[in-house]
């Protein structure tokens, strides 16, 4: 068993032929043995590929929202100026049009690397946001900028929700206020056909 910090999920268990790898939120590190036992319970229910007990899940849940904020954010890093876009004047924009300047982002900054497994992420906890060094040129329509600073912005304002024991981040409430975005359609046409090249480049 080893801990980690993952974003929508308490206990993950990885299967790989007989043997099993289970990793369980750090924030259990902490937990009383009532909610580390519900942890444990909730492993063993993962791996006979059964539902697990909800008073076992709603411990957890319990426990997770109490303990969220004990958990320090990430330090900011890295910056939002880059060669083509300042990732800083697209965030104020996009803040003031669509969120009346109220979304709670405290810094938006360039990845260090070009990935495109990620485009774009952000830390709740810390009003964070990171979008990938790779969208920074001029081939890439403003348009996808401002969808994806939208998108992350959503997440600073809409919680999440649980469901099963994990964070739900794109439910239902956020798919609908996502797709208020103007040029939804055409800003998810674009990613879809940017990945497609990627990959084949990739091969």
């Amino acid at each position: 068993m080893r801990i980690a910090d993952y974003r929508s999920t308490v206990v993950r268990v990885v299967r790989r032929g007989e043997l099993c790898r289970v990793s369980v939120h750090s924030r259990l590190a902490a937990a009383p043995p009532g909610v580390f036992a519900a942890a444990v319970r909730c492993v063993w229910d993962r791996l006979d590929r059964q539902a697990p007990d909800p008073a076992d899940v709603r411990a957890l849940a319990a426990f997770l929202r109490d303990h969220r904020a004990a958990v320090p954010p990430p330090t900011p890093a890295g910056s939002a100026a880059g060669r083509h876009v300042d990732l800083a004047a697209v965030c104020r924009s996009v803040n003031a049009r669509f969120f009346g300047g109220q979304a709670p982002v405290v810094g938006v900054m360039w990845t260090p690397r070009r990935s495109f497994r990620r485009l774009a992420d952000c830390h709740p906890e810390a009003g964070i946001i990171r979008v990938s060094r790779l969208l920074d040129s001029p081939r890439v329509p403003p348009y996808y900028i401002e969808y994806l600073i939208y998108h992350e912005l959503l997440h600073l304002v809409v919680p999440p929700v649980m469901r099963g024991g994990r964070r739900c981040f794109h439910h239902l409430a956020f798919q609908r206020l996502e797709r208020r975005f103007p040029q939804y359609r055409e800003a998810r046409e674009y990613q879809e056909q940017m990945l497609l090249s990627l990959a084949r480049a990739a091969r």
